[in-house]
């Protein structure tokens, strides 16, 4: 019973506690294996929502400063400048609106909402386009127009004399770009902020950056713009099931290396009882034999003296001839 125990104990010590460790390093590593491959799949995504983001915007501020171009061959037609507003508005769906503004900030054409004039002179972005004569693109900001969250594009319409007439707006569409960068990886949360970090585009699921840690993010090209992608989670069931197979092999690699130890002992430990059996018949043949010559011995001793008593009674020279011979 008692070796049964110490056979049990070995068993745990050397074989379950040690693979209970290897499946502890097993899914670590495995784990730290698949968040680095998450990561990098999230880096490759991050960079397509960031050149899409990029192409995108050079799109919209290319057709805008075109459009500009033409409008400004309409300087002082406030019809025909009417006229390539609303036509553009619905066949261009990057814009959910366009305007025409003065160079006082006066918003007098709108593509559709409320009627103008609407003084948008306040706004940084207008300000900007207006002291640099360059297309700018104004951070989160609500259309003073249609009454929405919208980033607002200006560029600025020179007329035939190059001299700067007015400004063409355009609201850019948050729904088609959110759609285009949802369609590019549906599985991928993200979110887009502007420079002072407000969150304006998400995914589908409008979740925000408290809910996903270890979020990647890189600067966009053209504005002070960031997106951002959270990698994804590890997939749980993968990842036991790889521990699982490793654990049981490495239990039945353990359990032989075991049983093989226990042989070699057991081998060992049989030997050397055969020797101390061999040592012990030895020593009792020894001590058979000293016996033995000890019984021999004391019979003789025993003659000897009875043939000396005789010798010392019997004095005739015939007696003392046989007596010789005995002794």
């Amino acid at each position: 019973m008692k070796v049964k125990l110490q056979s049990i104990v070995f068993y745990i010590l050397l074989v379950i506690l040690p693979t209970i460790g290897i499946g502890a390093t097993f899914f670590s590593y495995h784990t730290y294996q698949m968040k680095q491959a998450n990561k990098l799949s999230a880096h490759t995504v991050l960079f397509l929502y960031r050149d899409y983001l990029d192409h995108h915007l050079g799109e919209a501020i290319s057709a805008l400063e075109m459009l500009a171009k033409v409008v400004g061959t309409e300087t002082g037609n406030i019809n025909g400048i009417k006229q390539i507003v609303h036509d553009t508005d619905g066949n261009d769906e990057r814009f959910s609106g366009l305007y025409y503004a003065t160079t006082d900030g006066m918003i007098t054409i709108a593509s559709e909402g409320d009627s103008p004039p609407i003084d948008v002179s306040d706004r940084q972005y207008i300000q900007d386009a207006l002291q640099s004569k360059k297309t700018t693109v104004s951070s989160v900001i609500t259309d003073r127009v249609l009454g929405h969250q919208a980033i607002m594009i200006a560029s600025p319409i020179f007329n035939r004399q190059k001299e700067l007439s007015g400004l063409l707006l355009a609201s850019l569409r948050f729904d088609y770009i959110s759609y285009s960068l949802n369609a590019i990886k549906p599985q991928y949360h993200f979110e887009v902020t502007d420079k002072h970090d407000v969150v304006f585009l998400t995914d589908d699921n409008n979740e925000t950056s408290d809910g996903h840690s270890n979020m990647l993010t890189t600067p966009l090209q053209r504005l002070n713009w960031k997106v951002s992608v959270s990698p994804l989670p590890i997939h749980q069931k993968i990842l036991y099931q790889w521990v699982s197979i490793e654990c049981i092999a490495t239990l039945f690699l353990l359990s032989i290396l075991f049983l093989l130890a226990q042989y070699m002992l057991l081998k060992r430990q049989t030997k050397l009882e055969r020797q101390q059996n061999e040592l012990q018949k030895i020593e009792l043949v020894g001590t058979f034999a000293a016996s033995t010559a000890h019984e021999i011995r004391n019979p003789l001793t025993g003659i000897k003296g009875l043939v000396a008593l005789l010798k010392e009674k019997y004095k005739d020279e015939q007696d003392q001839f046989y007596f010789s011979v005995i002794e």
